[in-house]
């Protein structure tokens, strides 16, 4: 079997992640892959250390460049790659791949068999609405998404969530679509490492890894710090992701009014997070939805407690009080309480990650995804 991968990457991060450890495993499992990789020029320079690890791990791969995101030479590029190598599939990820070949299929005579990974959903929507499909409206996003089901023959979403509102939603038909959540193998622990500048070993101290937009919730962390202060908490919040548009600008001008600063530290983008993973104490996701959040499994493996809001996909992977704490959405009160359980009780600490950590070796593993996988395109194949 012969499959194409095909994505616009603007950072190695999420999918860009799934990608380097799904194809090298596909690879050793006897699945030919190659991936084409569709690139701005502002971007290469960030993306240095993913072609460095698509070269390591021997992964084929196609770079275009362009500053299009749709183009009659983007298109005619993308054929000639995938009629070219002669694939039995090509999987698609994220809507720009979604679009461009599908358009191949429809005008350009492209026969292959296309099949989709959901990872995730319009970010704008997801600030707005979570993932409630009885918000779903006729945007420019979902007329997309509905013209590339009709050329798109089977899809898997990485949650439960995504699924259902994509179905509930009526953007893609039931019969069409299966969940494979993510798996990944993480290396061992590094037991020396550089204390990151920004932990103070005096407090303690609270992570919130992921970039900084509205859908993801960092303002609600913000707005536990009087309750916390109450509590008698010595604490720090460290934000560690990129800060993205008027969001970021926002959350640096509400620390600035409010004398935040203190208890308050935005990162940007960090290339060291697995140090701030271990030198923390808690891990709070905010998110008000995610397709997966795969910093969740990042705690798991550094065996960091975690607190997330009861929302898709958090609510599927995390049992409560077994392997995290879920907090009401989006209770503002129920989540300092839960952030001063976690801060205060190292029995609760301790139940909970080891917990975590063998819920993340048995089953969001990369044999187990790999498998399903190979499955997928079987039956995708088979399905003619």
């Amino acid at each position: 079997m012969k499959v194409l991968f095909a994505q616009k990457v603007k950072a190695y991060a999420g999918s860009e992640n799934w990608l380097t450890d799904i194809i090298p495993a596909l690879n050793k499992k006897g699945v030919e892959c190659e991936l084409v990789c569709v690139i701005a020029p502002h971007n290469l320079k960030k993306l240095t250390k993913f072609k460095e690890v698509l070269e390591n791990s021997n992964i084929k791969y196609h770079f275009i460049i362009t500053n299009k995101n749709l183009s009659l030479t983007l298109l005619k590029n993308l054929k000639q790659i995938a009629t070219t190598g002669k694939f039995d599939l090509i999987h698609l990820n994220l809507i720009h791949a979604e679009l461009w070949f599908s358009v191949l299929k429809s005008f350009f005579g492209l026969k292959t068999k296309l099949v989709s990974t959901i990872h995730g959903f319009d970010e704008n929507f997801q600030a707005k609405h979570g993932f409630n499909p009885s918000k779903v409206t006729n945007t420019k996003y979902i007329r997309i998404l509905k013209f590339c089901e009709k050329r798109i023959s089977n899809y898997y979403s990485v949650s439960k969530g995504l699924k259902n509102l994509v179905t509930k939603g009526n953007i893609i038909s039931n019969n069409k679509i299966r969940v494979i959540n993510y798996g990944f193998d993480y290396p061992e622990q590094e037991h020396s490492f550089n204390l990151p500048k920004h932990i103070d070993i005096t407090k303690k101290n609270i992570l919130v890894p992921g970039r900084v937009v509205e859908y993801k919730g960092q303002e609600m962390v913000i707005d536990t710090i009087p309750e916390l202060i109450v509590k008698g908490i010595d604490f720090k919040i460290i934000f560690a992701g990129d800060l993205q548009g008027e969001y970021g600008d926002y959350l640096k001008e509400k620390i600035n009014r409010l004398n935040y600063n203190k208890y308050v530290t935005f990162l940007g983008h960090v290339t060291n997070l697995p140090e701030y993973f271990i030198s923390s104490d808690i891990v709070v996701l905010p998110s008000k939805s995610e397709g997966f959040g795969l910093v969740l499994l990042e705690a798991f493996n550094y065996e960091k407690p975690v607190v997330t809001f009861d929302v898709p996909a958090f609510n599927e992977t995390i049992e409560h009080q077994k392997t995290g704490l879920i907090t009401k959405c989006f209770c503002l009160d129920e989540l300092a309480d839960n952030i001063e359980t976690l801060i205060k009780d190292s029995n609760i600490r301790d139940k909970l990650t080891t917990q975590a950590k063998k819920t993340l070796v048995n089953y969001y593993c990369l044999d187990r995804m790999v498998t399903e996988t190979i499955e997928f395109y079987n039956d995708s194949i088979e399905n003619e």
